[in-house]
């Protein structure tokens, strides 16, 4: 059985309402009074609530994982063990769903972000750092494979 996050939207004024509520039930219980009446006023509008969901599938979350995460280079494994699978079955689902290996799309997204510190002026061995490569050689092989041109090419060619 897949496991999956369940997430709910909550209304910004319900939400003032909780926190209005959670500040009152802790002065009450600072002041020793019986806060009991107070809580299940909380529990009872938290239950009754009506939420937007939205359920979160390990596959998304692993994806929303290396997507925030890229430049401290998570490991198959650290990943698989985040959202709850095996790495050969997470694997598996990234080349399903994302048409890349784990370690293709987590390069693209080093990728992307290296891309976008050149535009920006930055110089090579900076972006390489900064997009999470461990390895300026590492760094330039991928970039020439994946964008076509070397990183020193590539920001000349956006100036």
């Amino acid at each position: 059985m897949l496991k999956a996050l369940l997430f709910s939207v909550i209304p910004e004024d319900k939400l003032l309402k909780f926190f209005k509520a959670a500040e009152l039930l802790l002065l009450e219980h600072k002041t020793g009074k019986n806060s009991f009446e107070l809580l299940r006023y909380i529990l009872l509008e938290f239950c009754a609530m009506r939420t937007d969901s939205v359920v979160i599938f390990p596959i998304n979350q692993a994806i929303l994982f290396v997507r925030t995460h890229f430049r401290d280079s998570p490991s198959l494994s650290d990943t698989a063990e985040l959202v709850g699978l095996s790495p050969v079955y997470l694997g598996s689902l990234f080349k399903k769903t994302t048409g890349q290996s784990y370690t293709e799309y987590l390069t693209a997204c080093k990728l992307s972000c290296a891309e976008m510190l050149l535009q920006n002026g930055m110089d090579v061995a900076g972006a390489c750092f900064s997009s999470g490569f461990g390895s300026l050689s590492g760094f330039l092989y991928s970039f020439k494979k994946y964008i076509g041109m070397s990183p020193a090419e590539y920001k000349k060619s956006e100036n």
